[in-house]
């Protein structure tokens, strides 16, 4: 029987929940948590549809009521929250303990989700630990979840604990728990494939397999539908379908499969980059890929990485992909080479920071002006960056953001190259490792490589 979680993983996650928590509660002033916060600021309970942001806004909605409970008043609140205005005080920081409270418990709960998995997949004892340290103390994940205020994190707990659910065979569970992580955000629709694939690959009691999973999900589905049908009518199934993407003119559904190709000879016709690419990755599972215990985490890694290289991209995307490239490097680094793997990451987080930048650092972290010294400082820090962004050098032409281009270009090109070591890791009799292609990549071998 494996020993259960250590000491020192519990003391971390104490030490790093207090960190985390006090960090939310002065960077109050994203613009992103004031909109979430802003949805669940409501007192109706009737049913109504906001789009994608449904979830979002009765699940915020909880911790708004238990902050209406507190004896405390409770004033307007944009009469102390607001794009630019904090008023600090005892009702504005209980709110915004409340309302972030989820994201911490969220974020800390895919931590010890991570630890589990690793147990699961890995004989060393020492590598649960290193991929539950490696989770909670990444800044870029800590910027994300608990100062930006990334709702995602949510749907991004929610799939690890049914991917967990799944390797541990318990299909009607993983069913319902992706069936709420879709409900929340839409993203964890495209693992349901992969979970019939891998499925119908595994032989004995697959059908079975195959039809817990989809009542799983098919009930909590027509549960989380049915209140919406009532209300607005069984046309709702073809207008959530067609449900415009905010600020897009383009659905929702169709606007998630990123950028079309198309050809001049067939101006009229276009297909999803990503479509194809998803496609190729099934066919790819079904016919080559040797099927064993961790398959279902690199079967879900592979198609979020392809969507972070070639779709449209935001800066909280990453935390849907974030706990299985922990997990990954956490159990295969060695194998795939450290440096090089490690390397790689640096430069992703770099990158991906860079390209945020117009949100994150234009706004000082979101730090709310505590004090004139903090003041101060958002406003020194804010400027430099400003001028920095815009100087001719990153800025050449208005509106031609030439750094945070090519920041992008580097993180697609890193995705790409994760992806399709994960493939191959997966489709060959031996463990195809970046030092094993020495002879292809002469350049990729050096003196401490390991696994060669």
């Amino acid at each position: 029987m494996k020993p259960n979680i250590r000491r020192g993983t519990l003391i971390l996650a104490a030490a790093a929940s207090i960190f985390k928590f006090a960090l939310a509660l002065i960077t109050p002033l994203s613009t992103d948590f004031v909109n979430i916060a802003g949805l669940g600021a409501f007192n109706d309970l009737g049913v109504r549809f906001l789009g994608p942001y449904t979830f979002t806004a009765y699940f915020m909605s909880i911790f708004y009521r238990l902050w209406l409970i507190l004896p405390l008043e409770h004033p307007p609140i944009e009469s102390f929250l607001r794009y630019d205005l904090f008023k600090p005080c005892m009702e504005s920081f209980t709110f915004i303990a409340l309302m972030k409270l989820p994201f911490l418990i969220f974020d800390l709960f895919t931590g010890f989700l991570i630890y589990r998995i690793v147990r699961e997949v890995s004989p060393n004892p020492e590598v649960p630990q290193v991929a539950f340290t490696l989770w909670m103390l990444n800044p870029y994940t800590t910027i994300l979840v608990e100062v930006d205020g990334t709702i995602d994190i949510v749907s991004t707990c929610l799939t690890v604990l049914s991917v967990y659910a799944f390797m541990r065979c318990r299909f009607i569970v993983s069913g319902v728990v992706l069936a709420v992580a879709t409900a929340a955000r839409f993203w964890p629709l495209i693992i349901v494939p992969v979970y019939l694939v891998l499925l119908l690959k595994r032989g004995e009691g697959r059908l079975k397999g195959v039809g817990k999973l989809i009542f799983g999900f098919s009930s909590v589905t027509a549960l989380a539908v049915l209140p919406f049908v009532v209300r607005y009518g069984s046309t709702f199934i073809g207008e959530l379908w067609l449900m415009p993407s905010r600020g897009q003119s383009v659905p929702e559904f169709t606007w998630f499969l990123g950028h079309q190709a198309s050809s001049p000879a067939l101006p009229l016709m276009s297909i999803s980059i990503v479509a194809i690419a998803y496609i190729v990755h099934l066919f790819v599972i079904c016919s080559f890929w040797r099927i064993k215990g961790g398959s279902i985490l690199d079967g879900v890694e592979v198609p979020l990485l392809v969507f972070l290289a070639f779709s449209h991209w935001n800066r909280y995307y990453s935390v849907w992909v974030l706990p299985f490239l922990t997990v990954d490097y956490a159990v295969n680094r060695e194998e795939a080479g450290r440096r090089v793997y490690g390397i790689l990451l640096a430069v992703y987080f770099a990158c991906a920071m860079i390209y945020a930048g117009r949100w994150i650092f234009n706004g000082a972290f979101f730090i709310a002006p505590l004090t004139p010294q903090v003041a101060r400082f958002k406003e020194a820090f804010s400027t430099t960056w400003m001028a920095i962004s815009n100087s001719k050098l990153i800025t050449p032409t208005p509106g031609e953001r030439l750094l945070e281009n090519f920041a992008r270009s580097i993180m697609a090109g890193i995705t790409v190259i994760l992806a399709g070591f994960t493939i191959l890791r997966n489709s060959v009799e031996t463990p195809i490792s970046l030092t094993r292609l020495k002879s292809i990549f002469p350049l990729e071998a050096g003196r401490g490589d390991r696994g060669a």
